[in-house]
């Protein structure tokens, strides 16, 4: 399959000019001709202007870049990236930065907080998972919360379907 054109040198002089838009779209053309590092200068660009999609689309493409290169920093910076984008309310930031830190294994309780972001901000996946696994680290209220927002989940369907 050929790769998407690049973006034009338009659509990146206006990122650079602060339109979090065009830094967006920019972005997602480079995530999509495989180019994480500069999808991500571009995303940061965004980022600043204080676009929570740019946020998260940082955060993917440090995930990109950390399968390529799978270090501590690497993975530090895509945490930066997720928190950011949950601390902005994008529920895919706070999913993905609770996922970060449950692989990581040392901050159940971060990963909690982070995941009942996710689920509060509409993420089914974190409602489930704090339903289910993490269930034992959640207090009275957060359980009634978090059912609360799982009702409003549509039901899950196996795989394969």
């Amino acid at each position: 399959e050929p790769l998407p054109p690049a973006p034009t040198s338009d659509a990146v002089l206006a990122c650079h000019q602060g339109d979090a838009g065009a830094c967006r779209a920019a972005g997602e053309r480079l995530l999509q001709r495989k180019d994480p590092q500069a999808a991500m200068a571009l995303y940061a660009k965004g980022c600043a202007a204080k676009d929570a999609a740019c946020c998260a689309g940082a955060g993917v493409a440090a995930d990109q870049l950390t399968l390529r290169t799978p270090t501590a920093r690497n993975r530090q910076i895509a945490l930066a990236w997720h928190d950011k984008a949950c601390a902005r309310k994008d529920a895919g930031g706070c999913h993905r930065a609770a996922a970060a830190v449950l692989v990581g294994g040392k901050d159940t309780g971060r990963a909690v907080r982070l995941a009942l972001a996710a689920c509060e901000l509409g993420d089914c996946r974190d409602c489930r998972l704090l339903a289910g696994t993490l269930v034992s680290n959640l207090t009275a209220e957060q359980k009634q919360r978090v059912h609360g927002w799982l009702g409003s989940c549509p039901a899950e369907t196996p795989a394969g379907r």
